[in-house]
């Protein structure tokens, strides 16, 4: 009977809001989600002391001081900033219990630790092992108003007031993130809490350009646009070979940019004769399908440069029907989107043509089919590699809820947001792949793709006054001003001289009405 008793006392100090950590091991206060990172006794350090505390917190470093020795953290609990100090005594730790220096936390960390509530002065904080950590990320698009971002084809959902680091600072919005950076995004499940930039980008303007209207401008591997008056071009730092043509005229000229600031190039001597070159971007499901152009293999991660002429492509991957085409290469950018058929099938068509179904996300989603078609006008149908020339119906679509995790603690309770991913069924007998083939210049990132007008609505951007106004590169003219309203994911530069050039990326709805933009005044150069 004592014995028991003895077991529920110490049950009780166990839960009381209190907290040790001992050795290398961090153990929390509160507990979030169930889960405990301990040592063992063989594997803790008897050097450091038992380390007492009254209070925990779990959140993202949002402001480190080394002169003041305080750390302030956006507690992902309480939803609300709060400031610690830190002294020599503290233990500071990586997410492997390690211990580290104050300099190495960043802002955009997410981390957890104990402190004394009387004080507010840390015990101890340590990189949570509970978050996982993109780096280098590039392939990515951000859904502002259903506050979602996908990277490659995971869906997640961003927390209202998520961390945007950027140069060592804070900054205001999501939107002011650009599809053109090189980001780390660090989150728990499906769910986002901080987003750092760690490659931003520049501006490239062109000079003495009138003979090259309606011609390409293409800048190193991911951007190629038409020229238009005016026109700049959002371009991620670094160096590039910027080459502008115009029906098979045109040269090239290294160039560099530089983050948040403007490359001026003039290309009114690049006027000679060069050969006729085209870019073609490939999209080919499965991702890690490999191509071969005229028997060589060809990485096709980026714009794939190749003389006007006419090739054989052929796709191969484990578990597909390998796929066989003539490409002609006659323009100066095309797109080509193949899907490969998996060997397994499902019911034939008796059309043979290629179906889509919307897949909840806004974007038509090819289905698998017997023949690969293309879009462009007086191309014919090309056919698998069996003759086969049937398609599957179209095929079901189901959904499925995925929690989108955040810290649980004893308490309060905080609700768990939730992502819905949709996803695809698979046929079950053989057939080919379909193909897609958009010819036309434009920048993959520039949201053009799933964009359509909208009636007679408009985009009114009206602040910062003053300040010229490009949409997607293009020249608007001077705010206030309105123009047509175009649905998707877009940038809004603005530009004014003697001030920073400055890039918001918005996502505008489809609904039956206008759209209003304000934005802070530009900060002088």
């Amino acid at each position: 009977m004592h014995l028991l008793l003895l077991l529920l006392v110490l049950s009780l100090t166990g839960c009381s809001g209190s907290g040790k950590s001992k050795g290398n091991g961090f153990v929390d206060g509160r507990n979030f989600g169930g889960i405990v990172a301990t040592t063992t006794a063989a594997q803790e350090d008897t050097t450091r002391s038992t380390a007492v505390f009254s209070g925990a917190c779990y959140g993202v470093i949002v402001d480190i001081d080394l002169t003041g020795d305080t750390i302030t953290i956006l507690d992902l609990v309480t939803d609300k900033e709060a400031q610690y100090s830190y002294s020599g005594s503290t233990y500071i730790m990586d997410k492997y219990g390690k211990d580290i220096s104050v300099t190495q936390l960043s802002l955009g960390d997410v981390v957890e630790g104990g402190y004394d509530t009387g004080t507010k002065r840390l015990v101890e904080l340590k990189k949570s092992d509970r978050v996982w950590e993109n780096q280098r990320v590039v392939n990515f698009s951000i859904d502002r108003l259903a506050n979602t971002m996908k990277i490659g084809k995971s869906l997640y959902e961003y927390i209202p007031n998520v961390v945007i680091v950027s140069d060592g600072r804070i900054l205001e919005d999501i939107s002011e993130v650009s599809n053109q950076d090189e980001l780390i995004v660090r989150g728990n499940e499906k769910t986002i809490y901080s987003i750092v930039i760690t490659r931003g980008h520049g501006y490239v303007t062109l000079s003495d350009a009138e003979y090259f209207e309606g011609g390409l401008v293409s800048i190193g591997s991911r951007i190629a646009q038409e020229v238009t008056p005016d026109m700049i071009i959002e371009v991620p730092e670094g160096e590039y070979v910027l080459e502008i043509t115009k029906d098979g005229v045109g040269g090239q000229v290294d160039i560099l940019v530089t983050k948040n600031q403007e490359t001026k190039v003039n290309v009114g001597g690049l006027k000679g004769e060069v050969p006729k070159t085209g870019r073609i971007r490939f999209q080919i499901e499965p991702e890690d399908a490999t191509l071969y152009i005229d028997g060589e293999k060809t990485d096709y991660t980026e714009l794939v440069k190749l003389d006007y002429g006419s090739y054989k492509i052929r796709l191969v991957a484990d578990g597909y029907v390998n796929y066989e085409a003539d490409l002609v290469v006659s323009e100066s950018y095309q797109r080509r989107e193949i899907e490969l058929g998996r060997t397994g099938s499902a019911t034939e068509s008796t059309d043979g043509e290629k179906e889509t179904t919307d897949n909840g996300s806004g974007e038509g989603e090819t289905e698998n089919s017997a023949a690969a078609t293309t879009t462009e006008t007086g191309q014919q149908t090309a056919q698998s590699t069996d003759g086969a020339t049937t398609t599957p119906a179209a095929t079901a679509q189901t959904t499925s809820a995925h929690g989108a995790a955040t810290p649980t603690v004893t308490e309060p309770v905080v609700p768990t947001p939730t992502v819905t991913v949709p996803t695809v069924t698979t046929p079950a007998i053989p057939h080919a792949a379909t193909e897609k083939l958009s010819e036309g210049m434009g920048d993959d990132n520039d949201g053009t793709a799933d964009s359509k007008e909208i009636g007679d609505y408009k985009i009114h951007v009206e602040a910062p006054s003053g300040a010229s106004v490009y949409f997607d590169g293009e020249y608007m003219g001077v705010a206030p001003v309105s123009f047509q309203k175009v649905s998707g994911e877009h940038t809004i530069i603005f530009k004014q001289s003697g001030y920073e050039t400055k890039t918001y990326t918005v996502t505008i709805s489809d609904t039956m009405a206008d759209c209003h933009y304000s934005y802070p005044t530009l900060k002088p150069e």
